[in-house]
């Protein structure tokens, strides 16, 4: 069956249409929650995280809050995505370890497990980084004007 309920592309939220220069009345759900301004979030990566996760997140999450992108209820989506590399750093420290290949039951050489958790760690990498503008593809479809507020801000800050 073609044409059901949530098929098609997934609907733009109204701030991404607002960024991209592209708002209509009709883009604006009357149900859409309005999500507080990024200033008042607190920003900090969740304890949880390796070393090197948590120097993504706050490289990634400064560059996103200054696009606007990036809201309250965004951040566990965030966390998630952070989360995938924290697995990614670690699938190739074992990786690392133990080599790329491991011989199963049969006798035969496979691709090891941290391999294949590293590969699917890395596509999920790339599909986060697609929802938040992190690619330069995805980058390209967002015309994000930087609020006043946030011009003067210093990002090594």
């Amino acid at each position: 069956m073609m044409g059901g309920p949530g098929s098609g592309r997934p609907r733009k939220p109204h701030g991404l249409h607002v960024i991209e220069g592209t708002e209509r009345s009709r883009h604006k759900e009357w149900n859409e929650p309005e999500v507080p301004d990024p200033d008042e979030l607190d920003l900090e990566a969740p304890d949880w995280l390796c070393a090197q996760a948590r120097e993504i997140w706050n490289q990634d999450i400064e560059f996103l809050m200054n696009l606007g992108i990036i809201k309250k209820t965004d951040l566990r989506a965030f966390a998630l995505y952070v989360s995938e590399w924290d697995e990614w750093f670690k699938a190739r420290e074992m990786e690392r370890r133990r080599g790329k290949y491991t011989v199963n039951g049969n006798g035969s050489t496979v691709l090891s497990p941290w391999s294949r958790r590293k590969t699917e760690a890395a596509a999920n990498i790339l599909r986060f980084q697609l929802q938040f503008g992190l690619t330069p593809a995805s980058r390209s479809r967002v015309d994000a004007e930087v609020p006043e507020k946030r011009k003067n801000r210093n990002l090594n800050s």
